[in-house]
């Protein structure tokens, strides 16, 4: 029996459920067991994922799948594929629709002159029909072109569908969409196209056939690989990933090794960019032997070689991404730390190789050596913002860990002095270096640095200096510096902080001019009530505007709605 889970598409993103429907329909959920407590399986993805959603009644309430994409926090399409499954009947166990009882009847003499006219009209239909498994051997050169022409139809159509929809979304009015009729829309031609590719591997997952249902799979990635205003471009991807894994796992060698060097080849033609196509990463992530990725490790030197010379004038992104797959092809070797390094030294005039040796350094808990390569980079990046920015803070971190207090405290006060600070994180983490009797005479230093010019306040409120804080505040017109304060100043001298209050308060029922403001702005009266001069302020305001703004009906509801 199908479970009844109610609202549960509301956890995810449209794309994510389009995805999940995907998987469930191409029976990637295994192993699926339900209870009224818990629901768990195993998903077929890029590799096998496993899933467990635990209910509270009949809502979902955690979500959970070893997938990276979930691991980052999100609801992932292998969830949804397993609440699919968990929520429908089996194919089996549904009634036929009447059309399907139609059919079934009828003779093939009568199908057969059904079809004849429509195919004569219909060019797309007669490709589906030659797309169709007869009797007949399988003609690889006729399958594969009729493959081919069906991908070129789908392409235009994907495009023409993926405009359409782009321009829908332009007009897109939250407030009247509806989420089922939108599930229930047709679906798109990419969506029919990789129903038919599921089909058309079907006989062809064999030994004798894995050549050609590879070159279909190989095909349909290409004629897509260049589509980037087609809407599921991800989802093509994805079943050309999972596709390839399936026809690799049923190839003889001599077929596998073939397939490889396909895959090789389009390596060594690709012009470098900060991103791999499908088939890329695939060549990259698949789980080959030790012999393969030696030869990936020399596919990538020679790529490395041939783009280094010109890398910045062509793009600085695709050198980051052949030396990031380079480290990770290492690692898939078992490479040593040592050796990991080593590589990124020999690259050491791409920004990037510094990052990734820091990294390393700092996983293995090298800190001595993370600070000596630190301070060298300072060196070397002098006179750029960001880098030398980055390293300070770097350097903050690894004295800190390295357990060196007085060299932390003295990075966090050359950080301070060199860099605006936006926020109280590193005057919090000086702080804490600090005896408490030491504290107000340092941040009375730091209040004259140029660079804590945007965090007065709170440094002000760090030493109780109430009378400058209310000054500051009044002499920027600072309402949500106010706000913020507003406790502790009415502890120190509620009178003035509460004529402070109304005086701004009214000023922004002046600026306000929409009904989400007015309701702002009577929100903000509520900080008030907590005395009597404050509740009264409130009722004079009230009294105040409803007699200068009579003609604004919007505030006056609002204003009744609030009790005022």
């Amino acid at each position: 029996m199908p479970m009844h889970i109610t609202d549960w598409k509301e956890n995810f993103i449209s794309k994510m459920i389009t995805r999940g429907r995907n998987y469930w329909r191409a029976g990637a959920v295994k192993n699926l067991h339900c209870t009224q407590e818990k629901i768990t399986a195993d998903v077929e993805g890029t590799r096998l994922y496993r899933v467990e959603i635990t209910l509270a009644g009949d809502a979902v309430a955690t979500l959970s799948c070893t997938c990276p994409f979930a691991k980052e926090g999100a609801n992932c399409k292998h969830m949804a594929a397993v609440l699919f499954a968990a929520t429908h009947l089996p194919e089996a166990e549904l009634p036929a629709p009447e059309w399907e009882k139609k059919l079934n009847s009828l003779s093939a003499e009568t199908l057969r002159d059904f079809l004849r006219p429509l195919l004569k009209k219909d060019e797309a239909l007669r490709n589906r029909l030659m797309l169709c498994k007869g009797d007949e051997p399988v003609r690889a050169d006729e399958r594969r072109l009729n493959w081919q022409r069906t991908l070129t139809q789908t392409l235009h159509a994907a495009e023409r569908y993926s405009e359409n929809e782009y321009d829908e979304y332009a007009e897109y009015d939250e407030e009247e969409y509806d989420e089922e009729e939108y599930d229930e829309e047709e679906e798109s031609p990419v969506q029919e196209l990789l129903e038919l590719l599921d089909a058309e591997l079907a006989d062809l997952l064999t030994p004798e056939h894995a050549m050609l249902a590879f070159e279909l799979v190989c095909d349909t990635a290409m004629m897509f690989e260049s589509a980037d205003e087609i809407l599921e471009q991800e989802d093509i991807e994805d079943a050309c990933r999972d596709a390839w894994m399936r026809i690799l796992a049923i190839a003889a060698p001599a077929q596998q090794s073939a397939m490889y060097e396909w895959f090789a080849a389009a390596f060594r033609t690709w012009k470098p960019m900060p991103y791999f196509t499908a088939p890329l990463a695939f060549l990259f992530s698949y789980s080959w032997d030790e012999a393969i990725h030696q030869r990936n490790l020399a596919l990538l030197d020679e790529k490395i070689a041939e783009w280094k010379p010109n890398a910045q004038e062509r793009g600085g992104g695709a050198m980051v991404n052949l030396l990031s797959q380079r480290e990770k092809t290492m690692q898939q070797l078992h490479a040593s730390q040592e050796d990991i390094i080593s590589f990124w030294h020999s690259h050491w005039d791409v920004p990037y190789a510094h990052d990734r040796t820091l990294k390393t350094l700092m996983a293995a808990e090298k800190w001595t050596e993370a600070i000596e390569q630190v301070k060298a980079d300072l060196q070397t990046f002098a006179g750029e913002y960001m880098p030398c920015k980055q390293r300070r803070e770097q350097l903050i971190l690894l004295y800190q860990r390295a357990n060196q207090p007085d060299l932390a405290q003295q990075a966090i006060r050359q950080y301070i002095e060199q860099y605006n600070q936006y926020s109280m994180e590193q005057i919090d983490a000086l702080r804490a270096t600090l005896p408490a009797d030491a504290w107000r005479d340092e941040a009375e230093r730091l209040l004259k640095l140029p660079t804590t010019s945007t965090i007065r306040l709170p440094l002000l409120a760090s030493i109780e200096q109430w009378e400058q804080l209310l000054q500051r505040i009044q002499q920027h017109g600072n309402f949500e510096g106010l706000c913020t304060y507003f406790d502790p100043l009415m502890a120190w001298d509620s009178a003035r902080t509460l004529a402070l209050y109304r005086n701004m308060v009214n000023r922004a029922m002046q600026a306000a001019s929409s009904r989400a403001a007015y309701c702002e702005v009577i929100r903000q009266l509520e900080r008030m009530k907590g005395t009597d001069e404050g509740r009264q302020i409130i009722a004079d305001l009230a009294v105040q505007w409803r007699r200068d703004y009579k003609r604004k009906c919007a505030l006056l509801d609002e204003l009744q709605k609030a009790g005022y």
